[in-house]
């Protein structure tokens, strides 16, 4: 397998694990169109479905702290304003995520926005069932 259809598979994983964890909106981000997300190539994210973050997929067989730094720094660069996370794997190791720990509190509250939006949405839909029966 070349490392294209690796990135590939690696990043439909992720997003399914996000979809399964109640992200239910994460999708790899060339999916849709076979075309980066509209930042562009250098700049889009692997997996879109959370806003505020930015995230980056990395499946290798080897790699250390210098390369997750790496990773990183390269993804703060392209977040923009959004939390830059990086989730990664090895070989029969599950998968983790790293991000800076100056940014935990604003992850923790884009996941909270994206849970609550979630669960705004399913209220909505029972109320609007309701006064319709």
């Amino acid at each position: 397998m070349n490392s294209r259809q690796k990135g590939k598979r690696s990043e439909l994983e992720v997003a399914a694990i996000l979809r399964d964890l109640g992200f239910e909106d994460s999708r790899r981000s060339v999916q849709h169109s076979g075309r980066p997300a509209a930042a562009g190539a250098a700049g889009a994210p692997d997996v879109l479905g959370i806003d505020g973050v930015h995230i980056e997929v990395k499946n290798r067989a080897r790699y250390g702290r210098a390369d997750l730094q790496a990773w990183l720094e390269r993804n703060t660069e392209d977040a923009g304003p959004n939390v830059p996370i990086v989730i990664h794997k090895s070989n029969r190791v599950p998968w983790m995520a790293t991000v800076w720990l100056g940014d935990i509190v604003r992850l923790a509250a884009a996941l909270a926005a994206s849970v609550m939006e979630r669960d705004l949405l399913e209220l909505e839909i029972e109320l609007d069932d309701e006064i319709t029966t």
